[in-house]
């Protein structure tokens, strides 16, 4: 494997086991750095406080039902495990379907 891919793996790693701690986008973020991708740099910073942003109005939720919103969000939970995965996927292989929606998205956001 070359430079760029152990990168890339790096990266991937990264993005997963971040993504599952709250902190999605790092991998991208490393990558963009590592290959001087500006677009790829805003992505992860994008995802990271998308990421966030989800991440509060589930706990506003929480807070506001007094707890009973958490139970609304027992059926998202594979979908919390789930997209940290499909980001780190997306930077391992980018040919993959959601490595191209990313670099879709990318692309928006200009080079």
């Amino acid at each position: 494997m070359n430079d760029s891919g152990n990168t890339r793996l790096f990266a991937a790693i990264i993005e997963v086991l971040l993504g599952w701690m709250g902190f999605l986008g790092v991998g991208h973020i490393i990558l963009g750095f590592s290959e001087q991708r500006r677009s790829s740099i805003k992505l992860g910073v994008a995802l990271l406080l998308g990421w966030w942003v989800l991440g509060l109005l589930s706990a506003g939720c929480a807070i506001f039902t007094l707890g009973l919103g958490m139970l609304c969000l027992l059926p998202a939970a594979p979908i919390y495990l789930l997209i940290p995965v499909l980001s780190g996927l997306a930077i391992v292989k980018p040919e993959s379907s959601v490595g191209r929606f990313l670099q879709d998205i990318e692309a928006r956001f200009g080079t």
